[in-house]
């Protein structure tokens, strides 16, 4: 498990995304980060993972209020 600090450019994050995501679940988690761009927040992505991992898109991620 690889932890990733990301504030508001989300360049890196769509980088990572690309190399590590499958395109459909970039997608989602994309806009949802888009919706949260005022936040600052943690991404924790998994080696290993896979289409059936990815529900709910919120556990992928910790809010920093």
């Amino acid at each position: 498990m690889h932890l990733f600090h990301h504030h508001q450019n989300h360049q890196d994050l769509q980088l990572l995304f690309r190399l590590d995501i499958h395109h459909q679940i970039h997608h989602q988690l994309m806009l949802l980060l888009k919706k949260l761009k005022h936040f600052h927040y943690y991404l924790v992505v998994h080696p290993n993972f896979h289409l059936h991992h990815h529900q709910p898109l919120l556990n992928k991620l910790v809010l920093i209020v």
